[in-house]
This record gives C-alpha cells, structure tokens and sequence, in this order.
C-alpha cells in the first residue's frame, strides 16, 4: 500500500454519496486508520463536498485527515482566500447540526 512508502493520498469523495447500488466501498482513510489505531497518525486526506449532493452552487467542502496537516492546510487557506462563503457555511452548519 501507498502508506508503507511513506506517500501522503488524497481521496476525493465527491461522488461517494452517489452510488446506487452494492456495497459500500471503504475509503482510503477507513483503511488507514483501521491499520494505524488514530487519524492523527495517517498520511491520508479524505476530501469532501456538498456541493454534489447538496447544490450544486453551494461551494463548500470539508477536510478529514490528521491534525498536522490540517493546521497546514489552515494556513495554506488563510494565504490564498480572503473571503470563504461564510452564509453557505452557517446553512451547512445548521443543516448537519440543526
């Protein structure tokens, strides 16, 4: 597996949501935590969206991977976008937690 080398993996779950029939497949970060004990000790970044699923003109996404790399990516942010859509982030907040 990609992890023994030591390579980080970005899984893109857009279009998880979207499959109609079988089994669930376990995403790359599943698998990886299940073989390391704790997110904080994968190399894996499981990416996702509402934009698919939800609406598409949304234009919010979430990050799961380990804590590191999430004060990382934080920044990386911060560096690069001075204005994320905060109402469509206060409706997805509500939606999930409402």
């Amino acid at each position: 597996m990609a992890f023994d080398l030591g390579i980080p993996v970005i899984e893109d779950t857009a279009y998880t949501a979207r499959r109609y029939e079988g089994e669930a497949i376990p995403s790359v970060m599943a698998l990886e935590v299940a073989r390391v004990r704790h997110v904080d000790a994968t190399r894996a970044v499981y990416c996702g969206t509402f934009s698919k699923t939800l609406n598409p003109g949304l234009r919010v996404g979430w990050v799961c991977t380990a804590r590191l790399a999430i004060s990382q990516l934080i920044l990386a942010k911060q560096t690069s976008d001075l204005n994320s859509p905060l109402l469509n982030q206060m409706i997805m907040h509500q939606k999930n937690n409402g």
